[in-house]
């Protein structure tokens, strides 16, 4: 599991806040085993009140490729085309080029031929494919 820098940072948050609440909790009868908050924990539980109600951004993508350049399978994750195709790269002998400004995210299972699998997964963009032997190329422009 893979948290984004800004998910690693409220859960870091959360957690010292936490530890906060905890420590002004002050035992009220220790016999029956009860607890009584201090003056100074409310503001605390309601910053952590406001924290869980939120949502936390968690990026949780994953792409899994699968097979040959013939017939291959992807499933994708809440994945970034960049991710998808750095996954591309990775398992066959591609290369490419994407503007910065390249976003979505595709959630699926994409199946074909290589060439077939990009045209769907670039669907709306502008872009070259070159496919030699088993080198391949693809540069993006972007929409």
């Amino acid at each position: 599991m893979t948290f984004d820098r800004d998910g690693q940072s409220k859960i870091t948050a959360f957690r010292l806040l936490y530890n906060k609440v905890e420590s002004v909790c002050q035992p009220k009868d220790e016999l029956a085993g009860r607890h009584a908050l201090s003056p100074r924990a409310k503001p605390a539980l309601v910053v952590i009140g406001a924290l869980l109600s939120m949502p936390l951004g968690f990026a949780f993508a994953a792409t899994q490729v699968t097979g040959q350049q013939e017939d291959l399978q992807i499933t994708a994750q809440n994945a970034s085309i960049r991710e998808i195709i750095e996954a591309l790269s990775a398992k066959f002998n591609l290369a490419y080029k994407l503007p910065p400004t390249i976003s979505g995210n595709l959630a699926g299972h994409y199946s074909g031929s290589l060439g077939r699998v990009l045209a769907r997964i670039l669907d709306g963009n502008d872009y070259i494919l070159e496919i030699l032997d088993s080198r391949v190329t693809v540069v993006v422009f972007g929409v």
